[in-house]
């Protein structure tokens, strides 16, 4: 058992004292270039960055090891995801060591109410599968990870809305815990077909009568909210590409000292 990233430097606990050997050197050190995992994904993926949040959590968990990329797209579907694909991941980017590819929420739109980002479900598998084969034809080692859309917290969501709007708030949402958890569901078949693991966040979360504490506005992540995303990451990770996943130490249970692997 062991991580496929190069470990950078060579610190030893010794008793409560820290004993330093064979530090590596600066040209040591920068001779390999750090491995990368992007987060690939709509405004949830791009939120994942504040404070807490389960890219932040990720990058943190992964330091030294590889540098955690930010390609949320605030607001996009898996049609728009295709279309960016060749600008967020250039063919001539090091390849990476892991992709997560997070989207469903904007398209499980209700096709009426939102028009303009719902994508039909059947559509939804076949670009989500357009993703997965411009990652395997250009990066012929980076492994995939699909994350479902969460699933909707509706009393949330309308509170959100009258929140925002006012006496504007139409009381009836363009979203649902219905069309989520079909969505999801078309997500994991297509991880099934494509052997592909699958975070499935609805299914998950669903399985708690308050699984509105994971949402703040009944759709984006609460802290409570990353937190778990987080942990499902790292576990899905553990279960399916332990190559990369990262193991504390024996002495003192850190992930970020040398005693790590």
């Amino acid at each position: 058992r062991g991580s496929v990233f190069r470990s950078t430097s060579h610190i030893h606990p010794v008793g409560n004292t820290l004993e330093l050997s064979e530090m590596a050197s600066p040209n040591e050190f920068y001779s390999v270039s750090p491995a990368s995992i992007v987060l690939f994904g709509d405004s949830i993926t791009q939120y994942s960055f504040s404070v807490g949040g389960f890219g932040a959590r990720l990058a943190d968990y992964y330091q030294r090891r590889a540098d955690v990329i930010n390609r949320g797209l605030s607001g996009y579907n898996t049609e728009w995801a295709v279309a960016a694909l060749k600008h967020v991941l250039p063919r001539n980017m090091t390849e990476p060591a892991l992709v997560t590819v997070f989207f469903g929420a904007n398209d499980a739109s209700d096709a009426k109410l939102n028009a303009r980002q719902h994508v039909p479900l059947k559509t939804y598998k076949e670009k989500l599968k357009e993703i997965v084969d411009y990652l395997r034809s250009n990066f012929k080692s980076t492994r995939i990870l699909f994350i479902t859309p969460p699933p909707i917290d509706e009393p949330g969501r309308l509170k959100y809305q009258k929140s925002r709007y006012g006496q504007k708030a139409s009381g009836v949402l363009e979203r649902s815990v219905k069309l989520a958890s079909e969505y999801a569901s078309a997500c994991e078949s297509l991880g099934d077909e494509l052997k592909i693991p699958v975070v499935n966040l609805c299914k998950m979360m669903l399985k708690e009568k308050d699984y509105g504490k994971y949402l703040n506005d009944g759709l984006h992540l609460s802290p409570e909210g990353n937190k778990f995303v987080f942990e499902s990451i790292k576990e899905a990770i553990q279960n399916h590409y332990h190559d990369i996943a990262v193991y504390p130490c024996k002495d003192t249970g850190a992930t970020g000292s040398s005693g790590s692997t």
